[in-house]
């Protein structure tokens, strides 16, 4: 019987032998309870963050209304086990217990998303007073921001704090058109304008400037007025100075004797030479020493040497090596320039007489440290040069050869000799033959070919394996079939052979011995296995091998069958593996 694909409604068939209408009683029922799903909001079941609902079936596109029972506080969310999310997103909705939300399954993500209605994170603090607003919590929210209009700061002493509230961008902070420099005092600063620097405060009540005061002509400011001098001043008069005092008539502006000091250092030796001063000359050797382009310092002056310049007296500090050999401190062979020369370093200083040898000591630089063949700035090389023994492309004899434990081979050679690099060093070692490495192996270029048997013995286990009908297989039918087998570990190569045979008297009389497992050399990966205890082979790779019955041949161990007959149980079986 068909079904209709979304509610499952049972279909009447003509070819139904014979049709029966009962069949769409069930429909009715089914339609009944969708219809009443529908008209009706359910509530809500479960705990706040896994919903149960009432729903027949998921389908695509599914849509359900209910009546939230609890407050989920945004955390992930289930109904009926699928996840419920925001609308294109992995997010989950904040429910409120009471609200009636619509939810739409999505059966590609397999998961519920809400239907949007209203989404935000507003809080009544975001939203202007009387105005009203939805978001994630809940719908027509009142909100409480007050609405502070314009407002206007006049700035003061002290900081003023903006309210918080709406304010429609009219407001302002009151400025001043008398806020310059000219109008602050020197040393203040108002809102980031310094104050003039001629700009003081002129308080003074002690001893307060007054015309009487000051000389005739000059202006002061005193107790915030201007005030002008009138003190009459004696006018201008040259006087000529000696080695002597000369006084000045009283009464010429002063209340006592004007007197023009002498100095006693109106001397010759204190005069430049071709200068003569009230008739004293100058002295010859004291001299202008004023340089501005190129003066003398310290270090372009000999070790002890004195000078002059601007004023002050300079002792030379420039080392003289004219007469002593010196020491290099750097030396470079060809770290400057081309391989071939070599670069010194003089020390510091200066050389005058043309005698002095610049020298650097090391003591590898020796003959016996050279090839015999160089000669280096006049020292012949003593080192003895080593080549072939029968010329430069020949072997030479190593004195003796070390094996590391990580498998190094380490080859010892006269040391104090100079090698040509194109002779070998040999070591004669008779016994690194291929019959004496295991088959395979490759040491420093020879290839083994010693073959390896293991031989062990092991016991008889019954199991049941998986047989196909495809292959060559005796004995026994496709399908799972009791089975004998041997299981061996502790190989250390993957054999090409495996031979075994009964260890043990049994009642299985004609037994004899077998190979048991043959690689395919032919075919790499291809095996063939043989079980003459029940006259049964199989050929196949070495994965349909594994795959077909549990068997397998590798370099650590082997499974094997060895027969069906339940004679074989419990039996020994003794076994060799061939490299």
């Amino acid at each position: 019987m068909q079904q209709t694909n979304k509610l499952g409604l049972n279909k009447i068939e003509l070819t139904d032998s014979p049709p029966d209408i009962t069949t769409i009683n069930p429909n009715w029922d089914t339609i009944d309870a969708e219809l009443d799903a529908a008209r009706k909001i359910q509530t809500a079941g479960g705990t706040g963050t896994a919903i149960t609902l009432t729903i027949p079936s998921l389908v695509d596109n599914l849509l359900r209304t209910f009546i939230v029972a609890a407050n989920n506080g945004s955390a992930a969310t289930t109904i009926n086990g699928k996840p419920l999310y925001k609308p294109g997103t992995t997010t989950a909705p904040n429910l409120i217990a009471g609200k009636a939300v619509t939810v739409w399954y999505n059966a590609t993500s397999s998961c519920f998303f809400i239907k949007a209605s209203a989404e935000g994170n507003a809080s009544p603090g975001d939203v202007l007073a009387t105005k009203t607003f939805s978001s994630d919590n809940d719908t027509g929210i009142t909100g409480t921001m007050p609405n502070r209009g314009a407002v206007t700061i006049t700035p003061g002493t002290a900081n003023q704090a903006i309210t918080a509230g709406y304010h429609n961008g009219s407001g302002y902070v009151a400025g001043d058109p008398d806020l310059i420099s000219a109008n602050i005092k020197a040393g203040s600063n108002i809102f980031n304008i310094a104050g003039k620097t001629e700009v003081v405060d002129t308080t003074e009540a002690t001893n307060p400037i007054a015309a009487a005061s000051v000389l005739s002509g000059k202006v002061g400011f005193v107790n915030g007025a201007k005030v002008t001098g009138s003190i009459a001043s004696k006018a201008a008069q040259t006087y000529t100075p000696g080695t002597t005092d000369q006084t000045i008539a009283a009464n010429q502006y002063l209340s006592g004797i004007q007197t023009i000091v002498g100095d006693a250092d109106l001397v010759t030796g204190n005069i430049k030479a071709g200068a003569t001063i009230f008739n004293v000359a100058g002295k010859t050797e004291v001299v202008d020493t004023t340089e501005a382009t190129n003066p003398i310092a310290a270090a372009s002056v000999l070790s002890g040497k004195v000078g002059f310049v601007n004023g002050a007296k300079v002792t030379g500090n420039i080392v003289d090596h004219s007469l002593t050999n010196q020491a290099l401190a750097d030396i470079d062979v060809d770290g400057i320039a081309a391989v071939g020369r070599l670069y010194v370093r003089p020390p510091k200083g200066y050389y005058g007489y043309g005698n002095t040898w610049l020298y650097k000591e090391d003591p590898d630089f020796i003959a016996a440290n050279f090839r015999a063949d160089k000669n280096f700035f006049g020292l012949q090389g003593a080192m003895p040069i080593k080549k072939g023994i029968t010329g430069a492309t020949s072997e030479i004899e190593a004195k003796s050869v070390q094996r590391s434990s990580n498998g190094y081979a380490y080859m010892e050679i006269d040391p104090n000799q100079y090698y040509d690099g194109v002779s070998w060093v040999r070591n004669a070692q008779p016994n690194l033959i291929p019959t004496n490495i295991t088959n395979g192996i490759n040491i420093f270029g020879v290839v083994g070919n010693s073959t390896k048997v293991l031989s062990g013995i092991a016991t008889i286990s019954t199991g049941t394996w998986s047989f196909k009908s495809s292959g060559s297989i005796k004995d026994y039918a496709a399908g799972i079939n009791a089975c004998y087998y041997i299981n061996v570990s502790g190989l250390t190569f993957k054999p090409t052979k495996i031979v075994a045979f009964l260890a043990t008297p049994s009642s299985y009389k004609h037994v004899r011995n077998t190979v048991i497992y043959q690689a395919n050399t032919t075919t790499p990966g291809e095996s063939t296995i043989f079980c003459a205890f029940d006259t049964f082979y199989y050929y196949d790779t070495d994965a349909a091998v594994a795959n077909t019955y549990a068997a397998y041949v590798n370099s650590t161990g082997f499974v094997l069958p060895v027969g069906n007959s339940p004679n074989l149980a419990g039996g020994t079986v003794i076994w060799f593996a061939i490299q």
